[in-house]
């Protein structure tokens, strides 16, 4: 919601806590800052998008393999452009695919 109003730069922690209804010190309990934040949310996201397509128990065939690559283009476009990760966060969108990609 936040990020529709203004860019992810100009959003502070205070401007998250005060949106969630929660106190700083409930935000700070769970994330270190708001980057961390955004993350979180990617993770959660993504891994959503690989149960929703089937392709965490699948195996490293050459067609699973270029169906998660798909997913991860697919998942990064359109994290980036509905979410409106583009610019500062963009590398945290990728960040965060890339962790999960390790897991």
């Amino acid at each position: 919601q936040l990020m529709k109003e203004k860019p992810f730069s100009s959003i502070t922690v205070q401007d998250i806590t005060t949106q969630a209804e929660i106190n700083r010190a409930t935000f700070y309990a769970h994330y270190p800052d708001k980057f961390a934040l955004v993350e979180s949310i990617t993770r959660g996201m993504f891994r959503a998008e690989l149960d929703r397509r089937t392709l965490k128990t699948c195996t490293y065939t050459e067609p699973n393999l270029h169906a998660l690559m798909v997913t991860v283009c697919e998942f990064v476009a359109m994290a980036g452009s509905s979410a409106g990760l583009v610019g500062t966060v963009s590398g945290d969108v990728g960040h965060g695919v890339w962790a999960v990609w390790q897991e």
